[in-house]
């Protein structure tokens, strides 16, 4: 949970909120766009490295350790970016737990899990 929480407080951070602007603004900008495609494709590549490394434990789950990596990036991203009515630090932390549980499952060594019955990826 560590480690989705000091994400969590990177997403929420003022350099990610611009990060993100820039993202909207590159949609209609093709000069912006090429400039993100290019440096988000290294940062990518950064996070993989960066994570293979964080959490050698799991690097021998291939497909399964690149789903879980994309669950949390988009779940996550989608979540600093969205549109929170009432009760935001309640549901936000209700999410991140099950984000936590779910990557648990993805990870566990005891049989089918929900993800295997959903996926091509044993």
């Amino acid at each position: 949970m560590a480690g989705i929480d000091a994400y969590w407080d990177h997403l929420t951070d003022d350099l990610f909120v611009v990060y993100h602007e820039l993202c909207v603004a590159g949609r209609t900008d093709n000069e912006l766009k090429a400039i993100l495609e290019s440096s988000a494709a290294l940062f990518e590549e950064h996070v993989r490295e960066s994570n293979r490394e964080m959490f050698k434990e799991w690097n021998d789950r291939g497909e399964l350790f690149l789903l879980a990596m994309d669950i949390t990036k988009f779940l996550m991203e989608g979540m600093a970016v969205g549109q929170w009515g009432a009760d935001r630090d309640q549901r936000v932390r209700r999410l991140l737990n099950y984000l936590s549980d779910r990557l648990e499952e993805i990870f566990a060594d005891n049989g089918p899990t929900a993800i295997s019955h959903h996926s091509s990826i044993k």
